[in-house]
């Protein structure tokens, strides 16, 4: 993805000038890289969730036992 390989080579190359290249906007580059740190700190949560739910039963909890829990499944129906 071209937002990934700017900010991969934020550091050796303006992020401006490489917007211009790929012809994309800085505004959404930037509004990419802020809604990545949303889903990074949903990531952190979660797995402390799950490492929660694994201590307290006693660490033999599986990922299939955790992954079945009510509270973990995404199916609305």
């Amino acid at each position: 993805m071209k937002y990934a390989w700017i900010q991969e080579y934020s550091k050796e190359f303006q992020i401006s000038v490489m917007c211009k290249v790929f012809k994309v906007d800085k505004s959404s580059y930037y509004h990419w890289i802020k809604a990545g740190c949303i889903v990074k700190k949903v990531d952190k949560k979660l797995n402390e969730l799950i490492e929660i739910i694994f201590v307290q039963g006693r660490q033999n909890y599986g990922t299939r036992r955790i992954k079945d829990m009510d509270f973990l499944s995404q199916d609305d129906g």
